[in-house]
């Protein structure tokens, strides 16, 4: 089992998507003072994407670009919290959008923050850091709960049934408590 030690020492992965070649240089950069980071970068929505599905639990934070060719970052944004395996990655979006409807659409979607332009060093990496903090806490809770990968990926997708089951029930005006005990006693 590894411990708080060891999953603090972990690098924090970052995708930082941008189709402005020197904002994408610019956020590598900042990110990049911090050694705790890596970062790996995608110049738009669909190859941000495909990034995230070729290499499956390689990004702990995504920095999304809001207005991006082929596809926005609220479509990427979207797509990542209907998918069970990126719903959880938190999304920092960054953009010149600033109008109030424009903020509420990318919280609505699912953003973990709304970072508007122009970009201040030491407020992308407070907000990063702020992520950072929360992608090294689900770790340690995950080591703590669920120490076998095979126990933990069990335990997800029977959460992730069970979440489904009372969604299902919810909408035909029933309740749904049967399975928690069940999935309680299996951890």
């Amino acid at each position: 089992m590894k411990t708080v030690e060891t999953l603090g020492k972990e690098p924090i992965r970052i995708l930082a998507v941008d189709d402005n070649p020197t904002t994408l240089r610019l956020l590598e950069s900042m990110l990049l003072r911090q050694p705790e980071y890596t970062v790996a970068t995608a110049v738009n929505g669909r190859k941000a994407l495909d990034y995230l599905y070729d290499n499956p639990g390689a990004v702990d934070i995504v920095l999304l670009d809001r207005m991006m060719p082929e596809m926005d970052g609220i479509e990427v944004c979207e797509v990542m919290k209907a998918d069970e395996k990126l719903r959880y990655i938190p999304i920092i979006m960054q953009t010149a959008a600033s109008r109030p409807e424009e903020i509420s659409e990318g919280i609505k979607a699912g953003v973990f923050y709304y970072l508007t332009k122009p970009l201040i060093s030491e407020t992308l990496l407070s907000i990063v850091g702020s992520a950072a903090k929360q992608v090294k806490q689900h770790r340690q809770l995950r080591s703590e709960m669920l120490p076998d990968a095979n126990q933990r990926e069990k335990f997800l997708r029977d959460l992730d049934d069970m979440e489904t089951m009372q969604s299902n029930a919810r909408a035909n005006g029933r309740t749904a408590t049967g399975r928690w005990s069940d999935l309680l006693r299996k951890m």
